[in-house]
């Protein structure tokens, strides 16, 4: 079955994100937009999902548990997990490895059921982690989740900055910075031809969340057949 996707949406826990982008907002945009499997990954954090998950039920959609974390080298990289339990074990250890006086340059906000405010994070979430990337994925790892590179080809945060050869590394999967030119990446890096690979939107603001346009051939609509996608060939 085909399954319209978008896997890496920002929700106000992330200060780099719009005041719209409250949880109801998000998931009453992806339905208007007819998507069938959706991921909020903030920045470093997941404490947005308790909220989530008191509403996710109420959508058809498949709400998977992501979150785009700042490796020690300075890219970013997606975690998936399949269980609120996996992820909240990773927000918590992310979290109490954080530096505590950097603060956030905008609101980073969790809400509630009703999208008013209940807690600010008075630290910034999206700094650099103490952990390397082959740290972060043993880490990941230990926690059943899925390793992605983000946006492996946008400067500065995305992973060929650092790395040419991500063969070497335990990753299911590449995300490729939406809109770029796929084949000048692939004829650049062959290689990556052997990796499946998501085209998300990123989105920050409410309106850039993807139309019905990306999607994946699935099984079913299940985190078992996604993972089954993504680490095939």
């Amino acid at each position: 079955m085909k399954v319209y996707y978008d896997l890496h949406i920002h929700s106000v826990l992330s200060s780099c994100a719009d005041v719209l982008q409250t949880p109801n907002n998000i998931l009453n945009m992806c339905m208007l937009k007819g998507l069938d499997m959706i991921a909020i990954c903030d920045h470093n954090g997941a404490k947005q999902y308790a909220t989530i998950d008191k509403i996710k039920d109420s959508y058809d959609f498949l709400v998977i548990y992501g979150m785009e974390i700042t490796t020690h080298e300075g890219f970013h990289l997606l975690a998936y997990f399949e269980k609120y339990d996996e992820i909240m074990a990773l927000d918590k250890i992310i979290c109490d490895s954080l530096d505590k006086s950097i603060l956030p340059p905008n609101d980073q906000v969790i809400t509630d059921e009703y999208d008013l405010e209940i807690e600010k994070i008075p630290y910034f979430l999206n700094q650099k982690i103490p952990f390397s990337f082959e740290e972060l994925i043993k880490i990941i790892r230990k926690l059943n989740g899925l390793i992605i590179p983000a946006h492996i080809n946008r400067k500065k945060t995305g992973i060929l900055d650092f790395y040419k050869d991500l063969s070497k590394f335990d990753i299911d999967a590449i995300e490729i910075y939406d809109g770029s030119d796929i084949e000048e990446l692939f004829s650049e890096y062959p290689y990556l031809k052997n990796y499946r690979y998501l085209i998300n939107s990123d989105a920050h603001d409410i309106d850039v969340i993807h139309e019905r346009v990306q999607y994946m051939e699935l099984d079913d609509l299940s985190f078992a057949s996604f993972k089954k996608y993504i680490q095939g060939k």
